[in-house]
């Protein structure tokens, strides 16, 4: 049981960092301000996308194909 908590603990950090990083990249990335705030991207893309940031697997083109841009 103390695994899966740490597991789950570490996991929901790396979860926020991400997603902090993301909003902050707002200020420096076209492509993330136009789909996070002009786009008001759908709710339900937010965990996908930051999995995929979480996995640095998130670049501009993903993030256009990935938000239908």
């Amino acid at each position: 049981m103390e695994s899966f908590i740490q597991s789950y603990v570490s996991d929901l950090k790396n979860f926020y960092q991400a997603f902090l990083d993301l909003l902050s990249e707002i200020d420096t990335n076209p492509t993330t301000l136009k789909i996070m705030l002009i786009n008001k991207i759908n709710p339900r893309f937010f965990n996908s996308l930051i999995r995929l940031k979480i996995n640095n697997e998130l670049d501009d083109e993903t993030l256009k194909l990935h938000c239908g841009i």
